[in-house]
């Protein structure tokens, strides 16, 4: 089973750098899946195995194609936490009003 984490680096002497990474939990070897990965946070794998994730710079929960990064928008939501509970209802973690 791999693990996959999203980078987001941003700071005033470098460009930001948005990557979705592989990586494999036996050597810690990491893997780019896409090198824009546009600010995801709060990923979290649905049941059937469909990765789902939060657009910090868009407000929008996605899901997204472990194949090439690529990502389908599902609707608006300003957070950064998700997880699928057992019965396969996602929760996430919001912010605002």
């Amino acid at each position: 089973m791999a693990l996959f984490a999203a980078l987001t680096l941003v700071g005033s002497s470098i460009d930001t750098v948005d990557t979705l990474l592989e990586v494999d939990p036996d050597t810690g070897a990491a893997s780019v899946i896409a090198d824009t990965a546009d600010s995801l946070n709060g990923l979290a794998f649905s049941p059937d195995g469909r990765l789902y994730g939060t657009r910090l710079s868009a407000s929008n929960l996605v899901e997204i194609d472990l194949d090439d990064g690529s990502f389908d928008i599902i609707l608006g939501f300003g957070g950064t936490g998700l997880a699928f509970d057992a019965s396969g209802t996602l929760w996430g973690l919001g912010y605002g009003a």
